[in-house]
């Protein structure tokens, strides 16, 4: 709806699109969803970390021994040309030590 003055020195455009009910909808419910995420995202940072940590430690570290005898490399007479010796290796794992 267009008011127009008499002296027509100004126009006051009323736009029936914009509803502030809508706006203060459309900003609650995005608050509210950032909040919920933010909550979640705490609640498992800071409240969960040990419990979480442990999880993920049962689930990827595994310790396994394996007896692994390599073969000898022969050249095209059967003579051994290298010969694979059984070794130890040692492992640091600092978690264990700080």
């Amino acid at each position: 709806m267009i008011y127009i003055s008499k002296k027509k020195r100004y126009f006051k455009i009323k736009n029936k699109t914009f509803n502030n009910k809508r706006m203060l909808l459309l900003f609650l419910l995005i608050t509210f969803i950032s909040s919920v995420v933010f909550i979640r995202i705490f609640f498992l940072q800071i409240i969960q970390s040990k419990h979480l940590t442990h999880q993920s430690d049962l689930r990827s570290l595994r310790t396994r021994i394996e007896i692994i005898q390599r073969g000898n490399i022969k050249d095209r007479l059967g003579n051994l040309i290298a010969v694979s010796l059984p070794v130890k290796s040692i492992c640091f794992d600092p978690q264990f030590f700080f």
